[in-house]
C-alpha cells in the first residue's frame, strides 16, 4: 500500500526545521525584503514566488514613479509592494505557528505514550508490593509466580522497590534465600 502526499506552494516541507526559527525574525525579514524572510524560514519555493510577487511590482513601481511622480498606475504598484510584504509577513508567520503547533500535538502524543508505559510499570510495582504484604514474607520465585511477570523483569522492579524502601530483603539462614517483606 502506497500512500502520496501532494505539496502545494503553501506547504511547508520540513516543520521541524520551521518551528525552530524565531517569531520576530521571521516578522521582520519577512515584512522588510519577503523573499528573505522566505530564506529565513527555509521556505525557497515561495521565495520565488515572492521575487515574482514583490520585486516585479518593486521595479515598475520605482520606474513609473520616477518617470512620472504623481501617477496612478505607479501609485497601484506601490499598492501591491505593500500588499505583498503584508501577506508574505502573516503567511510566513502563520506557517511558523502552525509548525509549532503540530510540534505540541507531536509532544503530547509522545507524552502520553510514556505516561501509560510508566502507569504500566507503576501497576507492576503495586501489585508485586501489594503480593508481598499478603504473603508477608515472598521469595523471588513467589513473586514470579503470583505475578506472571518474567524473572528478570521481577528482580528490576523488586531492586527499584528496594531502592525506594518500598521492599526490604532479608536473608533466611537456613536455606540462603532472600525474603523481601514490606516495612
Amino acid at each position: 500500500m502506497t500512500t502520496t502526499t501532494t505539496t502545494t506552494l503553501f506547504s511547508v516541507k520540513d516543520p521541524e526545521k520551521l518551528a525552530e526559527k524565531e517569531i520576530p525574525i521571521t516578522l521582520f525579514l519577512s515584512f522588510l525584503l519577503p523573499p528573505v524572510g522566505y530564506i529565513y524560514t527555509g521556505r525557497q519555493d515561495m521565495c520565488i514566488f515572492m521575487l515574482f510577487f514583490f520585486l516585479t511590482p518593486l521595479v515598475i513601481a520605482s520606474f513609473l514613479l520616477y518617470e512620472y511622480p504623481f501617477s496612478v498606475i505607479g501609485s497601484v504598484f506601490v499598492l501591491m509592494v505593500m500588499l505583498s510584504m503584508v501577506f508574505s509577513c502573516f503567511e510566513n508567520t502563520y506557517q511558523l505557528f502552525k509548525a509549532r503547533l503540530q510540534r505540541w500535538q507531536k509532544n503530547r502524543e509522545f507524552n502520553k505514550v510514556a505516561l501509560e508505559l510508566a502507569k504500566a510499570e507503576l501497576q507492576e510495582d503495586g501489585r508485586i508490593i501489594e503480593i508481598v504484604r499478603i504473603l508477608r514474607e515472598a521469595t523471588l520465585g513467589d513473586i514470579v509466580i503470583h505475578t506472571g511477570i518474567g524473572m528478570d523483569k521481577a528482580e528490576q522492579i523488586v531492586r527499584e522497590c528496594e531502592k525506594k524502601e518500598f521492599l526490604l530483603a532479608k536473608l533466611r539462614l537456613e536455606d540462603g534465600v532472600t525474603l523481601y517483606y514490606v516495612p
